[in-house]
C-alpha cells in the first residue's frame, strides 16, 4: 500500500448545553465522506458516502480494525491518506468529523484529521506534546488560531472513538461517545471546494491505526454521536 506524492502538510468549557447541539433529531444527517477501511489491499480507500470522495493511501499498511479492517501508520511518521479537493467537502457552519483511533505512542503532537481549503484549516489531534490528550485546532480569519484541548487521555494500543462537532460558533469534542470539552470560537468556515486528509503532517506525524472515518456538513447531536460510534461504515 505504497505510493509517491507530495505530503499534504499545512495541510474546557461548560458541558451543560451539549444536549442541545445538533438539532437534527428529525432527520439523520448524511456523511460527505465515510471510510470503512476494509479494502485490505491496494492504495485506494473507498468512500462509502456515495459522494465519490475516495482517498489514496501512501506509505501505510492494512491491519485489523475496530470493525473489519483499518489503516496502520508506522512509527516513523511517513504515512498519510489524501482526498482530492471537492465541492462536496465544502466546509459549512455545521460540521462533524469522527474516527476510531488506536495510537501506538503518545507524548508527541500527532495530527489525526485535517479538513481544509485555501482559507480555512480544521484539524483534530490525537495527542499534544508531552501528553496523550486529543485536541482541536481551527485556523482561518482569526488570530490567534482557535484551540480546544482535552483533559481526557487516549490509551496506547487500544481503540478510542473521537468526534468533533461545530455549530453556531461552538466546538464540542467527544471521547468514546461522551462529551469531553466544549468551547465557543470565532471560526468561520470559508466557502469553496475543500480537501480532507488523515495523518501526514511533517511536524506532527501520527503513529497507530485508524478506522471508520466520517465527515458531515452538519453538527451531529450527542445521541447521534453515540450511535455513530457503534455503527460501521457500510
Amino acid at each position: 500500500m505504497r505510493g509517491t506524492a507530495a505530503r499534504h502538510d499545512a495541510v474546557d468549557g461548560s458541558l451543560g448545553s451539549l444536549g442541545s447541539l445538533g438539532g437534527l433529531a428529525a432527520d439523520e444527517p448524511v456523511p460527505v465522506l465515510a471510510y470503512g477501511m476494509d479494502e485490505g489491499t491496494g492504495t485506494t480507500v473507498r468512500d462509502g458516502s456515495g459522494k465519490g470522495n475516495n482517498g489514496r493511501a501512501y506509505d501505510t499498511t492494512w491491519a485489523d480494525g475496530r470493525f473489519g479492517g483499518s489503516v496502520r501508520f508506522s512509527d516513523d511518521g511517513n504515512g498519510w491518506i489524501a482526498t482530492p479537493s471537492s465541492t462536496s467537502l465544502r466546509m459549512t457552519e455545521g460540521m462533524t468529523v469522527s474516527a476510531w483511533v488506536n495510537p501506538s505512542k503518545t507524548g508527541t503532537e500527532q495530527m489525526l484529521l485535517k479538513w481544509a481549503n485555501a482559507e480555512t484549516d480544521f484539524r483534530v489531534f490525537a495527542s499534544e506534546p508531552g501528553s496523550s490528550s486529543p485536541s482541536v485546532v481551527a485556523l482561518g480569519d482569526m488570530s490567534p488560531p482557535f484551540q480546544l484541548p482535552s483533559r481526557r487521555t487516549l490509551p496506547v494500543g487500544a481503540w478510542s472513538h473521537l468526534a468533533v462537532t461545530f455549530e453556531k460558533g461552538t466546538f464540542a469534542l467527544y471521547v468514546n461517545g461522551e462529551p469531553a470539552e466544549m468551547r465557543r470560537g470565532s471560526f468561520s468556515p470559508s466557502d469553496g471546494a475543500a480537501l480532507f486528509g488523515i495523518a501526514g503532517s511533517n511536524t506532527a506525524p501520527f503513529a497507530g491505526k485508524v478506522d471508520e472515518v466520517r465527515a458531515y456538513t452538519a453538527a451531529l447531536s450527542p445521541a447521534q454521536v453515540r450511535t455513530l460510534m457503534e455503527t460501521p461504515v457500510p
